[in-house]
Formats: structure tokens, sequence, C-alpha cells
């Protein structure tokens, strides 16, 4: 019976492992020579599997180890080619489409009890009324203290129309326990976490942390709200931006620049995938000056976006070089649910350059002699100063903006306004790694968030302007932190006013939501504080006419 069930379980693995290779064809015709290669690897991990099933000491699981020999498969092509399993292809595919199904909350284990940190507007749980800070405890009747976060997302997931049980204590006002009944539906995965206008300015904010195929959606959603109260210049936050779905950041860029402008070309080796796409329609939001904040994880669709428009002289890039994910990948699903991506092509902006960094280790970082001819000795030592800064490989080419703008190629996005992030002390980002922030706060407010609420008039921006921190609360946050043995005072020195910032932001966040949190950031955020300066010479940078 053992060997029967081998046998299927074995045929199932060698038919999907077949599939996925025979992907590969990408209907083009494989020569004689390969495919015998091919049908040769192949049954050598057939054998391999027979070779395990009858004298590996243990059991075996069919599904998990050809799940690890995908993933290495792919993992030996280069780092953007990926196996996925079946639960991964799922989180995968929910991001990318901006929906999601199940109840509409983030939960994480603080001191051994699982607690919400966030509520998806709009969501079930919105609806029902659940709140960051609120504490689960059972989840179906079953107790979930010291149950990690992966077990309690299954717990709480399902179809759309089924219902979950949650029984929640909530410090804010009382400590009895509330019993929830929620039916479980899909809800909306925003790409635009906050967005808002400055107060007393007319600089508008807007963070996009992915792109989903409803992002273009909701960036028009955002600007048209924003330029209806007044922004003539704004700030798009790309840090942290790991990319997502092209189609939406092609769409996102026409809203900056004319019908019919070239926006992005696929280069391949395969006919299949070279492509060049041009805008489609009519600039909507003209005469926007635009500041786009990057960093070391602004990755492929978000050095899109920014490289593109940097192109153009139509936005001033400011913070740090991007990471330099400038593939394309081409997701495959098979019939068991798994999926794979195989990197296809590589992407190449407007002016040529190239966003895939090499990104092995390079110390020195020069520019390429051949271009240094064309360079006055200004401009060249400025190149100079941001190559030391951020590094790069060992000739760096350049190339020309539509305005006769010197730029940088060598992979990534460079900043044309280079600022390097603040760096936090071990001391602190501990302290947010473990939840301590978190823990200290839902604490605090469970006395005084009814009186915030009160003396802000529920206005977030009221708050920001005028909450404080107060030394009194910075040594109750000390003490309690001393408590978790959780520490360093020459750390906290360091940090002391950004520690304060964040408890501050966290109360904020707690409250109001994103908005909240990253108003009361950006008022410690160097890069942020760069690009709202940067537009008082925005023609100068771009080397536009005033």
């Amino acid at each position: 019976m053992k060997q029967t069930n081998f046998v299927k379980i074995i045929s199932k693995n060698i038919v999907i492992f077949l599939f996925f290779l025979s992907c590969l064809k990408l209907n083009a015709q494989i020569d004689t020579t390969t495919e015998k290669e091919i049908n040769f690897q192949a049954s050598k991990f057939k054998y391999l599997l027979e070779m395990a099933t009858r004298y590996y000491y243990d059991s075996l699981s069919y599904e998990k180890v050809s799940d690890a020999a995908f993933h290495s498969l792919l993992k030996a092509l280069d780092p953007q080619s990926l196996y996925f399993s079946k639960t991964e292809y799922e989180k995968l595919s929910e991001a990318n489409k901006g929906e999601s199904e199940g109840i509409g909350i983030d939960i994480v284990p603080l001191q051994d009890t699982l607690t919400i940190i966030s509520v998806f507007k709009d969501s079930p749980a919105d609806s029902a009324g659940l709140l960051p800070g609120d504490k689960v405890l059972f989840i179906n009747g079953k107790s979930v203290l010291s149950t990690n976060k992966v077990d309690a997302d299954n717990l709480i997931k399902g179809a759309p129309g089924t219902k979950v049980q949650l029984i929640i204590k909530r410090q804010f006002n009382s400590s009895a326990l509330n019993e929830y009944v929620i039916t479980r539906n899909e809800f909306n995965l925003p790409s635009i976490t906050a967005y808002f206008l400055l107060e007393k300015t007319n600089i508008g904010y807007i963070q996009i942390t992915r792109f989903s195929n409803k992002t273009d959606q909701e960036l028009k959603q955002a600007l048209n709200s924003l330029t209806k109260n007044g922004m003539s210049k704004l700030i798009i936050d790309l840090r942290g931006n790991y990319g997502g779905i092209l189609e939406a950041t092609l769409k996102s860029l026409e809203f900056f620049l004319p019908k019919g402008t070239k926006l992005l070309q696929i280069k391949s080796h395969s006919r299949d995938f070279d492509t060049t796409f041009y805008s489609t329609s009519e600039k909507v939001f003209n005469n926007l000056k635009v500041a786009i904040l990057v960093d070391k994880n602004s990755a492929s669709a978000s050095e899109i976006l920014a490289g593109v428009l940097q192109d153009y002289d139509d936005a001033i890039i400011v913070g740090e070089r991007t990471f330099g994910k400038g593939t394309v990948q081409r997701i495959w699903q098979m019939n068991d649910g798994t999926a794979f991506r195989l990197t296809v092509a590589e992407y190449i902006t407007p002016s040529g350059r190239k966003i895939q960094k090499n990104h092995d280790s390079v110390s020195m970082a020069d520019l390429d002699p051949s271009m240094q001819l064309n360079l006055n000795i200004k401009t060249r030592e400025e190149i100079l100063n941001t190559l030391r800064q951020f590094g790069g490989k060992s000739q760096i080419p350049v190339y020309y903006s539509a305005d006769n703008r010197v730029i940088l190629g060598g992979g990534g996005v460079f900043p044309d306004i280079p600022v390097t992030s603040d760096t936090l002390t071990l001391l602190t980002r501990v302290l947010i790694q473990k939840g301590i922030f978190l823990e200290f706060i839902y604490q605090f407010l469970a006395t005084e968030r009814d009186k915030i609420i009160q003396n802000y008039n529920n206005n977030f921006k009221i708050f920001n302007n005028t909450f404080q921190i107060t030394e009194e609360i910075i040594k109750n946050f000390k003490n309690y932190s001393i408590s978790r043995n959780i520490w360093n005072e020459s750390y906290f020195q360091k940090d002391k006013d950004y520690i304060a910032t964040y408890l501050k932001a966290i109360i904020g966040y707690t409250i109001w939501g994103e908005n909240a949190y990253k108003l009361a950031l950006l008022g410690k955020d160097t890069v942020f504080d760069t690009a709202v300066k940067s537009f008082a010479n925005y023609a100068k940078i771009l080397n536009k006419k005033e």
C-alpha cells in the first residue's frame, strides 16, 4: 500500500515538475539535446525521491521536499526567480489585487497575548467596532493565549460568508470581556496608506506602500482630493515600497505626463516579452511640482515611477539610491495551486537607463572615463560625491534627462538630492521590534484615550500641533522598558527626541490611523524636510526655465 501511494504521489510530482519545465518553452522550440538533458534531470529527481522513500530513516512529506527543491532550482537562476507554495501564492495574489478575504485585522502577540494593532477601514472588523489595542483571548471557543501570529491568522481567516467568534478584552474604559461574531468577507488592502495636506501650506503628502491593481485608482482619488484643497506641490513617499503591479505603475505615470509619452521599455532575448509602453491618456494634473522620497528599499515598480519622472524632469528625487530591482518576472500558476516566477526581461527607462543593479560589493566608484569628457568640473564633483555616499559599480554610466540634465545610471535610481535616513540606535530598534512602544501606549490609553479624543476634538491635526509627550510620560516609558529588561541609557539620550515623537505617533495611529501616525513622524524626518525645502529651488534643480 505504501508503494502504491508513493507511486501516485511521485507521478503527481513528476507531472507538476514536467509541467513546470514545459512552461519554460514560451512557445519556442527546444532542441533535441536540451530536451534530453531536461528529461535526464527530471529522472534524477524522481530517482532521489524513490531512494528517499525506500531508505530514509523517517517518514517523508513529498510536498514539503518537492517545494524545497523547486525553491532551490529557481533560486539558482537569480534572486527574483521564485517558487511559491499554495499558501505563499494566495498571499501574493491578495497583495497584488488589493483585496483580501477575512475580517480585516492585523494581530501580533504582545506579552503572550494576541493584540490587534490595526483594523482595515471598511472591513468586517471595522464595521463590528474592533479597535487597535483590543486583546484576542478566544477564537471560535479556543483559547489563543501564547498562540503565534501564523496560527492565529489561520484560525481567523476563512471563506466569505462564514463566521468567526472572537472573545475580546478591551483595555479602553473597561476590562470586561466582549463577544464578537463577525461574518468574513472581502475587503480592500489599500496601497496608499496615508495622504493629507500639510497645514497652512499648499504641499500635499502621499505614501504609497506598494503597487496593486488598484493603486492608480487610489492615487487619482488622493490627488483629486488634495488638489481640490489647494495643493500645488506634492511629495510622494516611496520609501520601503518593494514594487508590485507594473500596469498600475504605468497608469499612475500617465497622471503626470502628456499623451504619447514613452514610459518604459521591456527588453528580453525573447520577442514574446519585448515591449515599449506609451501613455495613452491626457495628462491630468498640470502645473504640479513633485518631489519623490526614496531609500535603499524602494524597488521595482517604485523605481520605475521615480526613474521615469526623473528622466522627464518632472520630479525631484530625494533620499538614497534605490534597491536596483529592474528585471521583469512572469508568474505561472500550476494546477495544484502552487506557482513560480521566472525572470524573463529587464526594464529600460526613457533615457536608456537600466534599473537592475549589480549587487556585488564594490568599495570604490568612479565615472565611466568616456563620460567624463562631456562634464564640467562642478557637475563631475557633485556626481562623485553622490557615488562616494551611496556607492555603485566601478564605472558609472551617465545619461541625460529630457532637459539635458545629467542623471546617473548603473542600476537603481540615484537621488537628485542625496539624503541619508537618520540612523536609530540599537535600543530604539529593539524597542520597536519587541513591541514595547505598543505595549506601553495601549496601557497609557487605557485611561487617557477618551480624554485625548475630547481635548483635541477628535482631530489628529490639532493633536499633532499641540499634544506633547511630557517628561513624566518619558520617565514612565523608561521604567516600563527597564521592567522588560530592555534599556541603555546612552542610546536613550541619543534617540530621546525620536522616542518621544514615536510615542506620540503610536498614540495618533491607535486613535486616528495612518494619517496621524505619518504626520507625527514627519516632524523628525530629515528626508521629508529636505524635500519640502527643495521646492524653493525646484526649477533650478530640474534645469527648467522659470
